[in-house]
């Protein structure tokens, strides 16, 4: 009975001509080879001084084992496959096509813990190390400000473009791994905490233990209704200002997520 409701979801969200399915292709997962990297704001991000924060410092080295993410975020014909099935609250005047926003954190694990048992296959958030890898290209990294160029306008949907809506998926150019929209469009919710970083180099980090004060979980790659310094590759998103947010149920209309997954 899974294996027909695996193959049955596959065929609803690719909408496409049947095919035998497989890891790679129900989701359009790109496999992320591991690598090290320098993990922060670095010397030639000059974009916009006066948006940059003290949490994109100090730059550390980080070294991460290989993964897989998802091409696109997860999108709202997606999402609401998920809450016919399980009962929950489907999102409401959003388009099929365009990118989920207005989940919790808590929703968007949800889903991906339903996803899993639903084809066997084990998706996750990604760790918010892993995120900035591969928004920079991963090994491919050319070393752009934002994901896959340094112009913004050509791989993002942000306030001077977007027209103040999501936009479909796979409209503007991919990164260096092939990856869409890692910058602008929907803020992606990680699986960490919000925190500040340490010097130390630090290997598959998965981020502190327990939330920090006035902060949720780390969301990033700025949105449709966020300027474009929030954009750039190397902007947090976790600090709520000016209230105490409620950690399990904080959300708003620019966050969204994308999947991940282990490599085996």
């Amino acid at each position: 009975m899974k294996k027909i409701s695996f193959y049955l979801l596959l065929f609803s969200l690719t909408s496409c001509k049947w095919e035998e399915p497989s890891f790679n292709t129900l989701f359009d997962m790109v496999l992320i080879d591991g690598g090290s990297f320098d993990m922060g704001r670095r010397a030639n991000d000059n974009i916009l001084d006066t948006q940059k924060r003290d949490d994109e410092v100090p730059v550390h080295a980080v070294t991460l084992g290989s993964f897989y993410l998802s091409k696109y975020e997860v999108t709202v014909k997606q999402y609401r496959d998920f809450c016919a099935v399980t009962g929950r609250t489907a999102p409401a005047n959003q388009k099929d096509e365009n990118p989920v926003v207005g989940v919790t954190w808590n929703d968007a694990v949800a889903y991906c813990n339903w996803l899993s048992q639903e084809t066997g296959q084990a998706y996750r958030l990604p760790t918010e190390a892993e995120w900035e890898f591969a928004a920079r290209g991963g090994n491919k990294s050319q070393g752009f400000i934002f994901a896959g160029s340094n112009s913004l306008a050509e791989v993002g949907w942000y306030d001077a473009n977007s027209g103040r809506s999501t936009r479909p998926g796979g409209q503007k150019q991919a990164n260096e791994l092939g990856l869409y929209d890692m910058s602008g469009n929907v803020w992606e919710w990680c699986s960490d905490w919000y925190g500040p970083y340490s010097k130390e180099p630090a290997t598959n980090p998965k981020g502190p233990s327990a939330p920090s004060q006035g902060a949720v979980h780390v969301h990033r790659g700025g949105s449709y209704m966020y300027g474009s310094s929030y954009c750039r590759i190397t902007y947090r998103g976790g600090p709520i200002f000016g209230t105490t947010p409620n950690v399990e149920t904080f959300t708003n209309n620019t966050i969204g997520f994308r999947l991940a997954a282990d490599a085996k």
